[in-house]
Order: structure tokens, then sequence, then C-alpha cells
């Protein structure tokens, strides 16, 4: 009875190792820089996004960011304050980009509000 059990629980336990690396193998790993395109230099708090999904990752000091999508054609928004959003598409056998980004020609505020303490003098 009790090799039964420790077969099972064997049995499960192989099984769900296996499931796991076969989740992991659906996905790979999209490397790459964000720059400013005037001078190419590195925009470092810029947001990547997964097209569709929840998965985002933000850029480092030196641009550089890394994030996870499925295998096949991937769709990433890049934006950063002050600029244009860009989405580029990765294709099925790209690991790493470099995307450059151009500031926004919008860069008027629209309006504010002010909240602070406040004095009674």
């Amino acid at each position: 009875m009790k090799k039964a059990t420790l077969l099972h629980y064997s049995f499960v336990i192989i099984a769900f190792l296996f499931l796991s690396l076969t989740g992991l193998a659906q996905q790979r790993k999209i490397s790459g820089i964000v720059q400013e395109s005037k001078n190419n230099t590195p925009l470092e708090g810029a947001t990547i996004s997964l097209k569709g999904q929840k998965s985002s990752t933000i850029t480092g000091a030196d641009g550089k960011f890394g994030i996870f999508v499925p295998n096949g054609k991937a769709s990433l928004i890049v934006s950063f304050v002050g600029y244009e959003t860009k989405t580029i598409v990765v294709g099925e056998g790209e690991t790493s980009v470099l995307i450059t980004l151009s500031q926004s020609t919008n860069n008027q505020l629209s309006g504010f509000q002010l909240y602070g303490p406040s004095q009674h003098l």
C-alpha cells in the first residue's frame, strides 16, 4: 500500500514539473535599449508594455530592459513622458531591439492645478 502511494506521489510530481517546463518554453525574453532619437542618449524610466497584456517593465539608468513575450510575433508599446509613444512589432526570431523615441511635438500642458497647504494672513 505504501509503495503504491509513493509511486502515485512521484508520478504527480514528475507530471507537475513537466507541465511547468513546457509552460516556460512558450515564452522568450526580449532585451533592448530605449534611447532618445536626437543624440542617442539612453532614456531611464521608459515604460515597455506587451500590447493586450498586463506584462510591462521599465528601463534602467542605461536605457536597457528585458521583458518576456509569447513565442511568435509580439507588439511592444514604448512610452516616456515628453516623448511620442511608439508601438513596435518584434518578429518571431528576434531577441533584442533598439528603440528610439522622438520628443513629442505637443509638449504643452492643457492646464494644471496646484494643491498645497493654505495659510491665512
